[in-house]
């Protein structure tokens, strides 16, 4: 934004308002499946979600979680995890990484779903430097 903008205070607004929309729509904040179908697009656009996602296929994928507090084992001996309520009433059941990710809306069953924020990232940062690079060129030189 600083080689954009003419002024500094200009720049500080954007990059903030466009900060605030990259976090929004990394699906932290707001789960990416809640929004209306016609915003859910804008997570394409988050540099916070592709990497995040990407980190969260990386380590998720394939683990299995049991809290010794709510550990219940099923009959084949796998566990399972539940949260209950004060009622004693379960109110959440995530058992294993896959299940955590699917409730996200992060895609990981393919190859390439861990690839796709490594892919996107390096898209973003040659698009944003090839744009810096016009920007800069097209400055007025003081002689």
């Amino acid at each position: 934004m600083g080689c954009v903008s003419n002024s500094f205070s200009v720049a500080a607004v954007l990059s903030g308002f466009l900060d605030v929309l990259m976090i929004v729509f990394a699906g932290n904040l707001i789960n990416i499946t809640s929004l209306p179908i016609y915003v859910q697009w804008l997570q394409y656009l988050s540099i916070v979600r592709l990497s995040l996602s990407s980190l969260l296929v990386n380590e998720m994928v394939g683990l299995e979680f049991c809290l010794d507090y709510f550990r219940t084992l099923t009959p084949d001996g796998s566990c399972y995890n539940a949260t209950y309520d004060l009622g004693g009433k379960i109110v959440s059941t995530i058992e294993t990484g896959n299940h955590y990710l699917e409730s996200q809306g992060i895609l990981y069953k393919e190859p390439f779903d861990l690839w796709r924020g490594v892919i996107g990232l390096t898209g973003y940062a040659i698009v944003l430097m090839a744009l810096a690079y016009t920007a800069l060129r097209m400055l007025k030189k003081d002689k």
